[in-house]
């Protein structure tokens, strides 16, 4: 772009009276003359890191479930501590190359284990680009620009007292059985634990909140 035409470029922005939204993007911001960066240009600048761990976890599973090979068993916690400082583009690879070997050897469902192996397989963009990711990351802290993602919240095994808790507010209801599995539903957050464990802990937690709450209910019946 000549120096006129962006002369007038910033001048339109600053000017503009119609109702225009522009909204643009740049691999370097380092690389952006410092015009493009003050209020008045764009009203809001965001800065789109790496993918944190919840992030990469709803990545893997779009691209297992698009290719109809996502499944109860796999693991998206152990996924997630394997995967710090992979893109996008990484995930998906990952994903690509499992399903390939699974093909390979005559496999249709794939494992937290096949996914794994084909992480270790894969450089991420961290590992290829790492001098020029710190450098553009360094910057963006100068700036001080906001980060897109939302804070990635730790992803910690459920406390079953809590579910236990809930049960306790639910209390009213008649049913003790439906109270006990809207209880239960605190277990089976997203991303917390694998289906199985889930089941496995709601077997345990149901027998347990339906022995203490039948008692109460036949308390206040006496």
């Amino acid at each position: 772009m000549t120096t006129r035409l962006f002369g007038q470029f910033l001048t339109w922005m600053q000017e503009k009276e119609n109702t225009v939204f522009i909204v643009a993007t740049a691999n370097d911001i380092s690389r952006l003359p410092p015009e493009f960066l003050r209020k008045g240009r764009f009203d809001e600048l965001f800065f789109v890191d790496l993918p944190n761990g919840t992030e990469r976890r709803k990545i893997l599973e779009i691209h297992l479930k698009k290719r109809k090979k996502w499944n109860e068993n796999i693991d998206s916690i152990a996924l997630i501590k394997e995967t710090e400082g992979y893109n996008g583009a990484d995930l998906e690879a990952v994903v690509k190359d499992t399903i390939e070997r699974a093909f390979i050897e005559g496999r249709t469902t794939i494992t937290t284990a096949d996914l794994i192996r084909s992480i270790k397989d894969t450089k991420s963009i961290s590992c290829t680009l790492k001098d020029k990711i710190a450098s553009i990351q360094k910057t963006v802290e100068k700036i001080d620009i906001k980060p897109a993602s939302l804070d990635d919240k730790k992803e910690k095994e459920p406390d079953p007292s809590q579910a236990y808790v809930k049960a306790a507010k639910a209390k009213a209801e008649p049913n003790p059985w439906r109270a006990c599995a809207e209880a239960a539903k605190v277990i089976a957050e997203p991303g917390v634990r694998t289906a199985a464990s889930v089941t496995s802990a709601k077997c345990g937690i149901y027998a347990k909140m339906f022995g203490e709450l039948t008692k109460e209910q036949k308390g206040k019946q006496q």
